[in-house]
């Protein structure tokens, strides 16, 4: 049998262990000196107080009018069909929105991963927006489709966004 003692001056050393106790010493030096801090360091600050408040109604907000626009087709159907006479249409008016909604949150979502996310936020916004404004001026019910499909796009990232800027600051 062979003794713990044998075993343990058997077993290769690790890299701390090669250390001279110079060396020790040097890291220790190093690491009060602040030598191997990285060169530029920021401080990640959290809104608080009335900014977190005024954050949470803004987001919650934009949060609401997406879930508006996408329940509020419901009951305006019978007005559109009668102000664009397309009833073969009607299945449309809601599923561009959907459509766009769904198939643009993955990319949305990479898109905060990537970039500010106030910015992209903003850009969400923005898209929503001018989908409604295009909604809002269609002439016909295929201008009405394409302006919900805008918005729908700006939808999926504005649902995407909640998510993101709940655990991500705004910087």
């Amino acid at each position: 049998m062979r003794s713990k003692e044998s075993d343990m001056n058997e077993q290769p050393t690790k890299a701390a262990d090669r250390l001279s106790v110079g060396d020790v010493e040097r890291k220790k030096d190093e690491l009060q000196d602040g030598q191997n801090q990285p060169a530029h360091t920021t401080d990640i600050g959290f809104p608080s107080g009335l900014r977190l408040a005024l954050l949470l109604i803004a987001v919650y907000a934009s949060l609401f009018l997406v879930s508006l626009d996408r329940l509020i087709i419901s009951p305006a159907i019978p007005r559109i069909t009668d102000q664009f006479h397309s009833i073969t249409d009607i299945g449309w008016y809601g599923t561009a929105y959907q459509i766009t909604s769904c198939a643009f949150q993955l990319l949305w979502g990479k898109l905060y991963s990537f970039f500010s996310v106030r910015g992209v936020f903003l850009s969400a916004i923005l898209f929503f927006e001018v989908g409604s404004a295009i909604c809002g001026a269609a002439p016909n019910s295929v201008a009405l489709i394409i302006g919900r499909a805008i918005a729908g796009l700006g939808s999926g990232g504005i649902m995407a966004g909640t998510v993101c800027i709940s655990p991500i600051p705004l910087i």
